[in-house]
């Protein structure tokens, strides 16, 4: 499977300059290799509903040059394919995430969501507030997400078909 995740925002919240944001998907509590993404925003700005914050394999920074006149909403560029040939629907699939925006896990649940897309353009979004979706959180502004059931939706329904 060939796959991308972009964290985006269910919510709006500003970001301010200074602001990271990184993840690194993690199966079988394994680190798959090139899917760390680091996203650093050196500008302060709003990050408005629907809009991506980080994504994976890739390392990007956001400053005024980047935006007309220096003003506006701002979005993190989109993460890069992964290829997860090796996955499984049985596998434990996990995000590492280290930012200093969401210091606890309300606020990230509250405000973030997850899209899932692969190379033949299907994408399936969710909000990190769903159920089925465990929050671990290991130090300020760290956790473990769980999207082993949305791994496993996203797999069923685009990568199984002939």
């Amino acid at each position: 499977m060939i796959l991308g995740i972009d964290i985006f925002s269910e919510n709006s919240f500003i970001v301010n300059a200074g602001n990271y944001f990184t993840a690194e998907l993690i199966i079988n509590n394994l680190p798959v290799p090139g899917s760390i993404g680091e996203d650093i925003y050196q500008i302060n700005g709003m990050l408005v509903k629907h809009k991506r914050l980080s994504g994976l394999g890739r390392k990007k920074r956001y400053n005024p040059k980047m935006l007309l006149s220096g003003m506006g909403a701002i979005e993190g560029e989109p993460s890069e394919l992964i290829n997860l040939n090796l996955y499984s629907p049985g596998d434990t699939v996990k995000l590492k995430v280290k930012n200093d925006i969401f210091l606890d896990q309300g606020n990230l649940t509250y405000y973030l969501g997850i899209r899932l897309f692969n190379n033949k353009g299907n994408t399936m979004d969710f909000p990190l507030r769903r159920p089925d979706i465990p929050i671990s959180w290991f130090g300020r502004g760290q956790f473990y997400i769980d999207i082993t059931e949305p791994m496993r939706d996203f797999y069923t329904k685009y990568e199984t078909i002939k």
